[in-house]
């Protein structure tokens, strides 16, 4: 003797399907937005915790010498390189500390 389970409607079928749909489309969500505010955490404390000045990046010998050569005048600087040019070198990188101050 076989037993068979009892067939049950389609629209039945089809409404079981439909809030499991559901539910695994409210736990996907979820997870988005759980996944989406962990980054955003850590981008966040990645972006406080990074030193963005590079002169923070120089050994205390190293910025003694950046502070003399950029207070030197045009002329001193002509004399101990021998040529001066008023534009930077590169494009964004300015003399720091440099205020034109003539001797």
């Amino acid at each position: 003797m076989t037993t068979t389970a009892p067939k049950q409607h389609p629209a039945v079928v089809l409404r079981r399907h439909y809030t499991q749909l559901r539910a695994l489309l409210a736990v996907a969500m979820i997870a988005v937005v759980g996944l989406t505010a962990a980054v955003s955490i850590l981008a966040a404390r990645g972006d406080a915790t990074r030193e963005t000045d590079p002169l923070s990046l120089m050994t205390p010998e190293d910025a003694r010498y950046v502070e003399a050569i950029s207070s030197m005048t045009d002329e001193q600087l002509s004399a101990a390189f021998g040529t001066v040019s008023s534009a930077p070198a590169r494009p964004g990188i300015e003399r720091i500390g440099h205020q034109g101050r003539r001797p």
